[in-house]
């Protein structure tokens, strides 16, 4: 299943699609260029930076909203510092 979900992910974002994922969020693909007056003078080779956005959902949001963060000790055998957010729906 997740192997098609990325696949149906990437042919949306290369057709210059925005992939809702539901109530999670979106996807959508960012470009960065230069700038010209007339179409007729532009080139792929102007662009500078392609990214994918991510915009949250509803639910991605109020998890955000109501985290709450505390200070932990590294873990010691997995040798990286344990994650500082805890997320309790209420």
């Amino acid at each position: 299943m997740l192997v098609a979900l990325e696949e149906e992910v990437c042919r949306g974002l290369c057709n210059g699609e925005i992939v809702r994922l539901g109530e999670l969020g979106s996807l959508q693909v960012g470009v960065k260029s230069e700038g010209v007056r007339l179409e007729a003078d532009f080139h792929e080779s102007m662009i500078n930076k392609i990214w994918v956005r991510f915009r949250p959902g509803m639910v991605l949001k109020g998890m955000l909203d109501g985290a709450a963060f505390e200070r932990v000790s590294p873990r010691k055998e997995a040798g990286r510092a344990g994650k500082g957010m805890r997320y309790e729906r209420e």
